[in-house]
Formats: C-alpha cells, sequence, structure tokens
C-alpha cells in the first residue's frame, strides 16, 4: 500500500512545482516582474497552499467517500486547470489591464490562490488515511512529506535542466496535467480495489491503545498549540532565509535556473530531513526527549543558516563552480537539519486518531502562514529596511528565540533547559557580534569571484526590495551582480558605447517624443534629454535605488530636475499595457543580458508587438541585443526594416535612410548641460568626430559579412534563417 501512495504522491509533488515554476513566469509576463507584482503572486502562491490544507483538513473527516478517491478527484481537477491554466491567467490579465490597482492587485491573487487550493488539500487528505492505519502521526506525516517533497525537488532539477528548454511554458504545464490525470486515475483505481468506503481504519487493540496513551501521541491541547506556533516561526525563518539565498545565488550566476536549482536543493533538503526523523518517530520516547531533539535541531539549523551566506561568498572567490556547488551544498545541510521540524511537530501536537488529518492541517496551514510572512515582511519591508546581513541576524534571533520557547516547554531537567537556553542566547549574540565580520565583502567576492582582492571595495552599494545595485570606484554599475553600463557621457573616451543614444539622428530625423525603458546609471537618459530635438522623455524604470545613485555624479544627477524627463518606477512592459494610447517617435532600451532571468519578457515577439502598437507613424525602437543572433533575428523579423548598429537593433515599419550629414551635424551642436560635447577647435575631438560618422555611415556588413559596427536587417535574416524567434512562450535563451 505504502509503495503506491508514495509513487503517486511523489509524482504529484513533481507536477506541482513544474505548475509552480511555469505559472509564476507566466504570471510576471502578464502582470510585471517589479516586486509588487512577484510579491503578490509568490504570497497567493503559498497563501493558496496554506487555506488548502485547512479545506483539505476538513475533507479529510468525510465518510461519504474513500480518502484516496476524494484524492484522486482533486488530482485530476487540477490536472484540467493546468492544461488551459496559462490561458486562463493570459485572460486575466486582459480583463484587468486598465482596472485600478486593488482590482487586479485581487485578481492577481484569486487565479493563484485558486489551483493551488486543491494543492494544499492533498497532504491532510492522505495523511489521515495513512495514519488510520500506520497509527503513528510522526512516521506517516514524515514518509508522505518526504515522497511529495522529493517529488518537487525532483522537478526542479528537471526543469532547470531540460524541461523549460526543450519544451517552453504550454508543453511543460500540459506535462504536468498529464502526470496529474495519471495520478488521480491511479488513486481511483486504489480506492475501487481497497472498496469505496473503506475511511475507517481497523478497531484499535488494548495494548495498541495503552502504548498510545503512555507515548508521545497522548497530547494535550497545550501541545498542538505549541505546534502550531512554533511551525510558523519555522516557516517565516526558512522561507526568508530561502528568499536571501535565492537573491545572492542569482547575483552570483544570473541565470534563469538559478530559482528552479535553489528550490530545488532547499525541498530535497526538507525532504531528507522529514525522513531521517522517522527513525525517532518510530521509537517510543517522552515528550521532554522530542522536544529537546527539536531545541537541537532549531539551533543547528538557525546557526547554519547564518553561516550559508559568508561561506558561500567566501568559495566565490575560488570560482564560479566552486560557488554553485558549495552554497548548493550548504542549504541542502540547512534545510536537512530545518525539515525535520515539521514531521516532529506533528508527532508531538497530534493524536494518532479520526482528527489527525485536520490537525496535520492546522500545523501544514500555520507553517505555511508563516513562509508568507517570509515573502513580505522579509522580501517586501525588511529588503527595503536593512541589510542582508542585518536580516540574516534578525533570522538567526527569530530561531534563538524558538529554540528558548521549546526550552522552557519542554519537562526535562533544570541542567538541560539551562544547557538549550545557553546555546540559543549564544547563537543570538554570537550572530551580533560576527555579523560585520562574516559579511565583510560579502558583494565584492560575489560579484568579483576570482578576481577579488582585499583592496577591492564598492564605493556603493544599495540593497532593496527590488535588487542590489553596486558601484566600483571608477563608476561601473553592476545591476544584480551583471555589468548595468559606466556613469559617463564622455564620447571622445568612450568607454560604454555611449555613442548608441547619441547616433539617433542617423535614423531619425526629428524625435519629439521618447519613452526610454529603463534608466540604470541615466548616463542614456541625460544624452536623450539634451537631444536639442527632443521634447518629452518619458523613462520607466523597475529599480528604484537608481535613483539615489545618480544623485551622487554630477555627469548624471541633472536629469533628475530636468523638466522635460518624467521617470515612473515600474515595470516596463506592465506600464505600456497600462497606457495603450501613449505614442512615442523612439522607444529605446538599453536592455540587460539576453541570457539574465525574465529578460524575454522585453526582447520577444510579442514584447516587439506591443511596443509596436506605441510608435507613431515612422517610428523608430532602438534596443540592445547584446549580439545574440537569435534576439536580432527576432526584431528583424517583427519590423521589416531596420540596421544592426553594435550591439544594438534599430528597427522600424517604414524605411530607415541614414543621414550621415544630420548626424554630423547634430554631433557638433550637442551639449550636456551647456557644455558642448566636441570641441571642434581641439583636433583630437575633430578626429573623433569623423570616426564616429564613417563607421556609422559608412562601414556596413555586405552579404555574409558581420562587421561590429552596422549590418543590414537582410544581412541578420540571410545569416540567421536556421534559428527560432523568441517568445514568451519559449523564453528565448534564458534556460540555455
Amino acid at each position: 500500500m505504502y509503495t503506491s501512495i508514495g509513487a503517486i504522491f511523489f509524482a504529484s509533488g513533481f507536477a506541482a512545482l513544474i505548475y509552480q515554476i511555469t505559472w509564476q513566469r507566466s504570471l510576471f509576463t502578464v502582470f510585471g516582474i517589479n516586486v509588487e507584482a512577484v510579491t503578490v503572486v509568490v504570497a497567493g502562491f503559498i497563501l493558496g497552499l496554506g487555506l488548502g490544507s485547512l479545506i483539505g483538513g476538513r475533507l479529510s473527516r468525510t465518510r461519504c467517500l474513500h480518502l484516496l478517491a476524494l484524492f484522486g478527484v482533486i488530482e485530476i481537477s487540477i490536472g484540467v486547470f493546468g492544461a488551459f491554466s496559462l490561458q486562463v491567467f493570459e485572460w486575466v490579465g486582459v480583463w484587468t489591464l486598465r482596472l485600478p490597482l486593488a482590482v487586479t492587485t485581487a485578481a492577481t491573487v484569486t487565479v493563484t490562490v485558486l489551483p493551488t487550493l486543491f494543492m494544499g488539500a492533498t497532504l491532510p487528505i492522505l495523511t489521515q488515511y495513512v495514519v488510520g492505519h500506520e497509527r503513528n502521526v510522526g512516521r506517516s506525516v514524515g514518509l508522505l512529506y518526504f515522497v511529495n517533497t522529493s517529488g518537487s525537488a525532483v522537478a526542479c532539477f528537471v526543469c532547470a535542466l531540460w524541461l523549460m528548454r526543450a519544451t517552453g511554458m504550454q508543453n511543460a504545464v500540459n506535462v504536468a496535467a498529464v502526470i496529474n490525470v495519471s495520478v488521480g486515475v491511479s488513486a481511483l483505481y486504489l480506492a475501487h480495489s481497497r472498496g469505496w468506503k473503506d475511511n475507517t481504519p481497523p478497531p484499535m487493540e488494548r495494548e495498541l491503545e495503552t502504548a498510545t496513551r503512555n507515548s508521545v501521541s497522548g497530547h494535550r491541547q497545550s501541545y498542538f498549540v505549541f505546534a502550531v506556533i512554533v511551525a510558523m516561526l519555522t516557516g517565516y525563518v526558512g522561507l526568508s532565509y530561502e528568499v536571501l539565498w535565492f537573491r545572492a545565488f542569482m547575483i552570483g550566476t544570473n541565470r534563469a535556473p538559478a530559482f528552479a536549482l535553489i528550490l530545488g536543493t532547499y525541498l530535497g533538503g526538507l525532504a531528507v530531513g522529514s525522513f531521517w526523523v522517522r527513525l525517532y518517530c518510530s521509537i517510543v520516547l517522552s515528550k521532554s526527549q522530542l522536544l529537546y531533539l527539536l531545541c537541537i535541531l532549531i539551533l543547528l539549523s538557525g546557526g547554519l543558516g547564518f553561516s550559508v551566506l559568508p561561506i558561500s561568498a567566501q568559495t566565490a572567490t575560488w570560482g564560479l563552480g566552486t560557488f554553485v556547488s558549495s552554497m548548493l551544498l550548504l542549504v541542502f545541510a540547512q534545510t536537512a537539519i530545518a525539515g525535520a521540524a515539521f514531521p516532529l511537530l506533528c508527532h508531538l501536537g497530534i493524536r494518532p486518531d479520526e482528527s489527525a488529518g485536520v490537525r496535520v492541517s492546522g500545523i501544514y496551514a500555520s507553517n505555511i502562514f508563516g513562509s508568507v510572512g517570509g515573502t513580505i515582511f522579509t522580501g517586501f519591508i525588511l529588503m527595503d529596511r536593512i541589510s542582508t546581513a542585518q536580516i540574516s541576524v534578525l533570522l538567526t534571533v527569530v530561531s534563538a528565540l524558538a529554540a528558548i520557547a521549546v526550552a522552557g516547554m519542554a519537562q526535562i531537567s533544570r541542567s538541560l533547559r539551562i544547557e538549550c537556553i545557553a546555546g540559543a542566547l549564544s547563537l543570538a549574540v554570537t550572530s551580533l557580534v560576527a555579523a560585520d565580520a562574516f559579511f565583510d565583502h560579502y558583494y565584492e567576492k560575489i560579484i568579483f569571484r576570482q578576481e577579488f582582492d582585499t583592496g577591492t571595495q564598492f564605493a556603493h552599494v544599495v540593497e532593496n526590495k527590488s535588487g542590489v545595485i553596486t558601484v566600483s570606484v571608477d563608476g561601473t554599475v553592476y545591476g544584480g551582480g551583471i555589468y548595468d553600463g559606466r556613469v559617463s557621457v564622455d564620447l571622445i573616451d568612450d568607454k560604454n558605447f555611449i555613442i548608441r543614444p547619441f547616433s539617433l539622428a542617423l535614423f531619425h530625423p526629428s524625435p519629439r517624443e521618447v519613452l526610454m525603458i529603463g534608466l540604470s546609471t541615466g548616463a542614456w537618459a541625460q544624452v536623450i534629454a539634451n537631444n536639442p530635438e527632443i521634447k518629452r522623455l518619458t523613462i520607466v524604470e523597475i529599480n528604484p535605488g537608481y535613483l539615489p545613485l545618480i544623485r551622487k555624479y554630477g555627469a548624471v544627477a541633472p536629469i533628475l530636475s530636468n523638466p522635460k524627463v518624467e521617470i515612473v518606477i515600474d515595470d516596463g512592459r506592465r506600464w505600456m499595457n497600462r497606457h495603450p494610447d501613449r505614442k512615442f517617435d523612439v522607444i529605446l532600451q538599453n536592455s540587460s543580458w539576453y541570457f539574465r532571468p525574465n529578460i524575454t519578457n522585453l526582447l520577444s515577439t510579442e514584447y516587439l508587438q506591443l511596443s509596436s502598437s506605441h510608435l507613431k507613424e515612422g517610428g523608430v525602437m532602438m534596443y540592445n541585443t547584446n549580439y545574440s543572433t537569435r534576439v536580432m533575428l527576432t526584431g528583424c523579423t517583427m519590423f521589416p526594416y531596420g540596421f544592426r548598429e553594435l550591439n544594438m537593433l534599430v528597427v522600424s515599419h517604414r524605411p530607415l535612410l541614414l543621414n550621415s550629414e544630420r548626424l554630423r551635424s547634430m554631433l557638433e551642436r550637442y551639449e550636456i548641460d551647456g557644455r558642448p560635447v566636441f570641441d571642434l577647435s581641439d583636433p583630437r575631438h575633430r578626429r573623433r568626430l569623423d570616426e564616429i560618422v564613417f563607421e556609422l555611415s559608412h562601414r556596413m556588413a555586405g552579404q555574409g559579412e558581420v562587421l561590429e559596427t552596422m549590418e543590414t536587417c537582410e544581412n541578420v535574416r540571410a545569416r540567421s534563417q536556421a534559428l527560432h524567434l523568441v517568445t514568451d512562450d519559449n523564453m528565448g535563451e534564458e534556460w540555455h
């Protein structure tokens, strides 16, 4: 029996994580990837699991349908919804497009909560069934939690290493839907083979009843309440750490699979921890012994949780591979220890009777609601106010307080209680005292890796809920750990390809209104805003952390007070969707690397169609391809006319007539805040001007050639016919 149930619950967890990864990605495409949208989506997903757990607890007491049959019906329902889920999300996104923010938020929460309600209901239902035969809550929960979480962990690695790259989003959810329906049918068959109403467990023999009363299972109501509280605290700490770990791992790797790899490692650790703790639940131990074990586990997980980031940062200086492997190993070790807490709490707080499913649902929901707190309070509030090091200290202190609460509850000897409390206080004090030393040069180590030395120091570090921005002493900016431009508008000594925004005059005769997606250091915005032809510049930037940085640099600070400039903090794609009537002569974006997570949202065919609808007649779109041939092909296919300029693509629905004289005239009179860009009395400046005009106007790649400077879209299409276009569904190069 357990082999069959374990197999189908493993498959259920496998499908659930495919949904989570795919649904989150799809919802970010629809509602935006700014931190508010991300928080709503993630919190809604976790909240649905918690509420579903409570509903599942109530359903577990049913006597009108076999519990395995009920589980099967739920799985089939998940599969049916999953097959059409992406279309549902898109429909809701379109329907709420122009509605108030509160309505959009409510719709987002609703479409994430509803399907996850069914997922959250499955654990309490199966727990009630297995406890009815096993007569041991900890062993039953440990087994089910192990197989389900293991399935989810495996799914994460399959998605990261193959599925998302090979199938795209729609086919990924199709795979999950087929698995759900297969699981549901299998569960219905098992229910049929055991009798459709066979929910009642075998009668308890007197010996078993006596053992239960004398063992750990004879609980008072206070132990259940205690288990609920501790489960919430551990859920908060666990999810908060996951948020911090994911940010660090993403900064260190800058690849889309990073989320799936961290989540898979996190879940794998929880699975292993829940499995090995079953051994302790199988032995008749006193409540005091199990509470003492729980206290030790909380202290160990708290100490290791605090150490994961600084140790991983140190290993980053030995190379990327060492950083990845060591961080995943540390996360696995920490969560393996922490994962033992949930089955142990269920064993301590729940009697193995007909109400076991209901009570498991209460503890499970409490753990999940604590996780929601980690998402919202830590990810949305604390990250905007305190540093990563300070959050790590806070989480360690919370772990210490949880251990003290357990020690106070345990009926253990005075010496052991003092030992636990002293250990908790030592952990909290050590984290407070050692934080500065542990996190010294933290971001420098992760970002520079082997190139780091003790003299390396960022001039500025901005941490907020939207991400991490660091600036080196020479003005080089790293957004989320990867190069994001330089604070420079110097065209004579051009170290950051600042020629690209200057060259706009080559492609458009008289741009008046410009939309810029992404502000970053403000260098491009400063150049565009000082173009004498431009009357209005609208900038949509997703991370407000760039604004205080720009104020620190005189070369770009005036952009913040320029009357021609409007800066909006929002997701660029979402802003376009919500402002369909705004039209521009030029849409400009110096978008990040094509392989970064969610960057496809600004490179896909769907996004280019959206951008095209915001262009005036004869309008031009100019955006960074970072030399991705596939990205170039997509742009040159969606727009019939265009050129590649360096790593930028300049495209339009009207023929682009390059005018070198217009470019020269514009550059000769270009001024940045009243200072001429070119001093025409300086021979070096005149040579530089001639060089720019010649490179951009005369050096054009011929058929089959790929020159560094300029290339027609015809040539791009001719040399890239074998490639596929970038779409929202295939997500471009992100998972490669």
